[in-house]
């Protein structure tokens, strides 16, 4: 019987991906600069 499994080659990471990861990013910087703002003047 021969063994299971082998080597996958993993798929090249495509440019929809990359996008992906840059939203994830200005999401997340825009959502720190926006609560450095409300810290600025006072979460109330």
């Amino acid at each position: 019987m021969p063994a299971r499994g082998g080597l996958v080659k993993k798929p090249p990471t495509s440019i929809y991906t990359v996008l992906m990861i840059l939203a994830t990013i200005a999401m997340s910087l825009g959502c720190l600069f926006l609560a450095m703002e409300y810290a600025k003047y006072g979460f109330s």
